[in-house]
């Protein structure tokens, strides 16, 4: 629109309806339409430098809006303006182009714009550049404007809502938009999960890291509580200890379901051993199980893996190397299993097997076996080794009534997951799917804004630089001052 106004306003300034009044006018606008155009266009090309799709899609379908508006300005417009000056030398009424009007088909230069009169003579002109005391007042008012929609634009980008959720496509009175805004009050919840590449699984410490990982995402403020013993590599750990419950509810009281019973036929040096794991320190801070004396409250969560010395046993605590009359009763020991590759890949694959537990996706190289009963298998495939990666147990995050607090659930476990520089993991679910585009959109925002305002300010400048200096009218310095002041 300003680019049209510009046009015409040119038009109207050449007085005439002559040929030679119309390239008059047109070499005029050349440059200042195409310096907003250009201006315009790098402004949404900027956009492209951001990787959300919302941001650099919007920023292409803009770019070529404003290119085909400046093609349409610069060639198309004229046109129309050229056979309207026609119309109007030769004396016809506008819209009904047929008939004669009362005018003689002289030029409009000389006749008064009364837009014109009223907005600059009698408000502009005395007003902004009236009596210096009303002048003084006005500009600081203006100064003060100026400072008050800086102020709240700043306190509105502190106070910006993220992000877009499906009740934001609906009409509010629709049944779709109820839906979506009940569920985002009322069922606030979805689930996520953990993954784990290609680590080194049979390091003790690498064990006890990834156990911390999900303790710490666990105790978040949006993920529900979980027992630590939910994750398949606690409770693999667990079941090479003499803390192993699995046979106590066994099918066929003469096969004996726990890791100490298993023994590893292999072609290595520990052919013939079980597989029985060992207890060490408690060395990154897990969480003890929580063990209840009876007397008191009932405890809904059992805690972690670890155990304090004081409810461990005797033969335990010589394997951890405890010394009771130096070490606390309260000295906490975690389980591990420390073996060669080919005795831990067995002892996982009967784990499995044994105890039929689903905890854990893992990637295999067969098939299980079906069971006597249609539609069942044995958990016997072989597991593909070096393991590329399993999962944890399914988790829930809570409490995401607004795209805040789904950002800040996202920061929350990524802290102790992907962003983890000792061990790798990451999450997944549906809120990492969708709602990381959001995580740093305010940096994008800044950046984007910044970045315009460079670009708009170098663009400005040289195009004022290059068509003033060219007049050769003032020295450089001048011109270079004044134009870098005018951008």
């Amino acid at each position: 629109v300003d680019d049209v106004y510009i046009v015409l306003m040119s038009l109207k300034k050449q007085g005439g309806y002559s040929h030679r009044s119309f390239l008059r006018a047109m070499r005029e606008v050349a440059v200042p339409v195409t310096m907003t155009s250009v201006v315009n266009c790098l402004m949404f090309a900027v956009m492209n430098i951001s990787d959300i799709p919302a941001v650099y899609l919007t920023a292409t379908v803009a770019v070529i809006c404003v290119i085909a508006l400046y093609m349409g300005v610069l060639f198309c417009f004229p046109a129309y303006c050229w056979l309207d000056m026609e119309r109007q030398a030769a004396g016809k009424m506008d819209v009904f182009f047929c008939l004669n009007s009362d005018s003689d088909g002289s030029s409009h230069a000389g006749k008064e714009d009364k837009r014109q009169v009223w907005l600059y003579e009698k408000f502009y002109y005395p007003v902004v550049l009236g009596a210096p005391v009303v002048r003084i007042v006005v500009h600081m008012l203006l100064f003060l404007g100026a400072l008050a929609l800086l102020g709240a634009g700043i306190y509105g980008m502190t106070e910006r809502e993220v992000g877009l959720g499906l009740e934001d496509f609906f009409p509010v009175n629709s049944q779709a938009f109820v839906w979506a805004d009940t569920r985002t009050q009322e069922l606030a919840s979805w689930a996520i999960g953990m993954n784990w590449g290609e680590i080194e699984y049979t390091d003790p410490m690498t064990q006890q890291k990834m156990i911390k990982q999900f303790e710490d995402v666990v105790s978040t403020s949006k993920v529900a509580e979980m027992n630590t013993d939910q994750l398949w590599m606690s409770k693999f750990l667990i079941w090479s200890t003499r803390h192993c419950t699995s046979n106590f509810d066994r099918d066929d009281p003469n096969t004996y379901l726990c890791g100490m019973e298993q023994t590893y036929e292999g072609d290595g040096d520990d052919s013939g051993t079980v597989c029985a794991g060992g207890w060490m320190k408690n060395a990154v801070g897990l969480r003890d199980k929580t063990i209840s004396d009876g007397r008191g409250d009932c405890e809904p969560f059992s805690g972690g893996i670890c155990r304090p010395a004081s409810q461990m046993f005797a033969e335990d605590l010589a394997l951890a190397g405890h010394i009771n009359e130096t070490d606390s009763d309260t000295t906490s020991y975690c389980p591990f299993a420390e073996w060669s590759d080919g005795k831990f890949k067995w002892c996982l694959e009967q784990w499995r097997n044994l105890t039929n537990t689903g905890s854990g996706e893992f990637i295999t190289d067969s098939d299980p076996t079906p069971t006597e009963c249609a539609g069942e298998f044995y958990r016997d495939e072989s597991i593909q080794w070096p393991i590329p990666l399993t999962t944890g147990p399914s988790m829930w995050a809570f409490d995401l009534q607004s795209h805040e607090l789904t950002l800040d659930l996202l920061s929350e476990t990524r802290k102790f997951c992907d962003n983890d520089p000792e061990l790798h993991c990451w999450m997944d679910g549906i809120p990492y799917d969708y709602w990381s585009q959001y995580e740093n959109v305010f940096e994008v925002l800044m950046e984007l804004s910044f970045t315009s305002v460079a670009v708009g300010f170098a663009v400005a400048w040289i195009f004022l630089f290059g068509k003033i200096f060219g007049e050769k009218r003032h020295s450089f310095s001048k011109v270079f001052c004044g134009t870098l002041a005018a951008a």
